[in-house]
């Protein structure tokens, strides 16, 4: 459960090979077709996180499934990035939309890229259940205005500061072991 704990998160320089991994990755996922652009920074975001794994000593597979990416001591992790010109504050907000709360997955990781900056930031991590709970997160119907835009879709947001920090997530793997309780 993520209780807003002190924002910790990590920058990482995106070295040139990941960008050349990320756009020569195949643009479909599961036969469905997906934003060129989009899809290259969800790589750059895997990318990332596995790097902090394997830094961190935490092991993990890279499964690259629709409904997640990673798989660490049992847990399904989904790796959610966006892109943003500079990195973003503890107060800004993430946003989903409604359909990913049927995902058959356990974690979400956070990354946001700046390519400008040339950096990615990995935010955090919390359980997917309880991004979708939370009262720390705002539901938002298909219309309403985020800033001045009208979203496309019903989605959530929920600011960064309530997730838990990035340097957290080896603990809480060792700690939640899901090995014999996920059902696939």
């Amino acid at each position: 459960m993520c209780h807003g704990q002190s924002m910790n998160h990590a920058t990482i320089d995106i070295p040139d090979f990941w960008h050349e991994i990320a756009e020569s990755a195949p643009k479909s996922l599961n036969g469905r077709s997906v934003n060129e652009f989009s899809k290259t920074t969800g790589n750059i975001g895997e990318l990332a996180v596995a790097a902090f794994m394997a830094a961190y000593d935490i092991p993990f597979d890279h499964v690259d499934a629709y409904d997640y990416d990673f798989l660490a001591n049992g847990l399904r992790i989904d790796v959610k990035t966006n892109a943003n010109k500079r990195l973003p504050e503890p107060d800004h907000r993430i946003m989903m939309t409604d359909y990913l709360r049927n995902q058959a997955c356990d974690l979400y990781v956070f990354a946001s890229v700046s390519y400008e900056l040339n950096l990615v930031q990995l935010m955090g991590y919390c359980e997917k259940a309880w991004f979708w709970q939370s009262e720390q997160g705002k539901d938002l119907k298909k219309g309403e205005k985020v800033y001045v835009t009208p979203i496309k879709e019903d989605a959530r947001l929920l600011a960064y500061k309530h997730i838990h920090g990035i340097y957290d997530l080896a603990d809480y793997l060792e700690q939640n072991n899901e090995t014999d309780s996920i059902l696939f």
